[in-house]
């Protein structure tokens, strides 16, 4: 399963599980989003940059180009 396509299959998605980690997230302890699909990606891309903001969470995103 792609990252990006997290929860379509159960109607939720990956920016949802996202702002609910957060909510979680002791003070010492840093999240980084691992490599994701555009496709899925863009679908969540202002929530996501919202998300990429947390204090701890990493301001990085991988996300692969193929040519």
């Amino acid at each position: 399963m792609k990252l990006g396509a997290y929860g379509r299959d159960i109607n939720t998605n990956i920016s949802v599980l996202l702002q609910e980690l957060t909510k979680h997230l002791p003070e010492d302890v840093m999240m980084r989003i691992g490599m994701t699909n555009p496709p899925y990606m863009m679908e969540h891309l202002d929530s996501i940059a919202q998300i990429l903001k947390h204090p701890n969470v990493y301001c990085f995103l991988h996300v692969p180009v193929q040519v």
